[in-house]
């Protein structure tokens, strides 16, 4: 080979990688950009999952003390804590409906939150009624449990939507809701 020849291929061969990188980098930094997107996106998807689960572990605590008759006044006098229900009410209105990766997912919060709107407002009713008749019909009872089972289904359809957009394990939870009889 010339000399000539081998500096055009030099040429060409620079030419060649100059242009693989110039196509490498805006690649790379569209991944980049991708994926930290997919990082904020799990974040808020779990930050709000973290939520809908203390709620729902707060209205499971009433439900178990609630649905033992012998325990509604211990529970009235001494768990029942108003600025915690408060404070899960709170968390639950900052959620962003928008926030969720799919319709699908934005209809599953909404649903969980519905239902522990509901519950907390029963659980309230009731503690007014207790205070009120020391006491709390069958009827409020039976309503409370009912608006829990349905925090409970709803909480874990959220659960199941958002970890049907990521690969398995990665959406993890502070406390697993456990069904009682």
């Amino acid at each position: 080979m010339s000399a000539g020849s081998l500096l055009m291929l030099r040429g060409a061969l620079s030419d060649l990688f100059a242009v693989a990188v110039a196509l490498a980098i805006p690649i790379h930094l569209a991944w980049q950009a991708r994926r930290m997107t997919a990082e904020i996106l799990r974040q808020s998807s779990q930050a709000t999952l973290d939520a809908v689960v203390a709620s729902c572990s707060l209205a499971q605590q009433a439900d178990c003390d609630l649905y033992v008759e012998a325990e509604t006044e211990r529970y009235f006098r001494g768990v029942y804590n108003e600025s915690q229900i408060d404070h899960s009410i709170r968390r639950l209105d900052q959620i962003d409906l928008h926030s969720m990766p799919n319709a699908a997912c934005s209809t599953a919060l909404d649903r969980a939150r519905t239902s522990l709107y509901v519950f907390f407002a029963a659980l309230r009713h009731a503690s007014k009624e207790f205070c009120d008749a020391h006491c709390i019909n069958d009827g409020g009872l039976r309503t409370l449990h009912s608006a829990y089972e349905a925090c409970a289904l709803n909480t874990d359809a959220l659960r199941k939507e958002l970890s049907r957009m990521r690969p398995a394990g990665i959406i993890e939870h502070n406390s697993a809701l456990s069904k009682h009889a």
